[in-house]
């Protein structure tokens, strides 16, 4: 297996794992909002709608920070087999 055949494994294998998490993590933002809509329900005349809106906060907040986390995890994992790649003096392009 050469240099290039382990990067581009590296990156296949980055890029997938960040589409798993991404499918995950939305579905868990998705899964709060859906809690907080049907618990508490979204009514303004009974006060609920800040439950409601709480929710859908942090359930939004939560999902962009395991965005980011999760492109930062696949960067750094093609940043690491970029540099493997050159240390092997494969500079073709990546």
């Amino acid at each position: 297996m050469t240099a290039r055949d382990t990067y581009i494994a590296t990156v296949a294998t980055a890029v997938a794992a960040a589409v798993a998490s991404t499918v995950k993590n939305t579905t868990s933002a998705q899964t709060t909002a859906d809690a907080g809509n049907t618990i508490t329900g979204y009514n303004l005349q009974t006060g609920s709608y800040a439950s409601f809106l709480s929710a859908l906060k942090s359930g939004i907040a939560a999902a962009q920070a395991n965005a980011l986390a999760v492109e930062q995890a696949k960067q750094a994992a093609i940043m690491l087999a970029r540099d493997a790649l050159r240390t092997a003096g494969d500079l073709g392009p990546v």
